[in-house]
């Protein structure tokens, strides 16, 4: 069994309606891997789908309540991540707190990193596999 780090990027598509990636990101979960995430993960989701909700009214109350619960039902183990802070803080040039998070963890525990955000894909000084989710392209 592999060990792998999802982010939330990666999360949001399989919780919300007609993301493209959300297939592909659904297969990656049902792989058999181990995985985790930053306990920060939660809020990080829980901020997007505000996001979203914000402007699309198809995202009721009711949606969102089924996508939280789906979202606690996902087979990922929350980690703290307080001992990885001095990681974080180098990787500061390179991604977001909350990105270089995700990449700490999946370093400790020499893991790939499951994402749906190029930039974190491209980022530089990242020492773990990164792998990109990205639309599916029509044949």
């Amino acid at each position: 069994m592999s060990l792998a780090v999802i982010d939330s990027s990666a999360l949001v598509t399989v919780l919300v309606y007609d993301d493209p990636r959300a297939a592909a990101v659904e297969a990656r979960l049902r792989k058999g891997d181990a995985f985790f995430a930053p306990t920060l993960l939660d809020y990080e989701v829980l901020s997007a789908l505000r996001g979203i909700a914000r402007s699309d009214s198809r995202l009721t109350d009711d949606v969102i309540a089924n996508a939280l619960a789906d979202l606690q039902d996902l087979p990922v183990r929350r980690m703290r991540a307080d001992s990885l802070l001095p990681r974080i803080w180098q990787l500061r040039h390179n991604c977001s707190a909350y990105d270089a998070a995700h990449v700490a963890l999946a370093e400790s525990l020499e893991a790939s990193l499951i994402t749906c955000d190029a930039r974190l894909g491209a980022a530089s000084q990242v020492r773990c596999p990164v792998e990109v989710i990205g639309a599916p392209v029509d044949q």
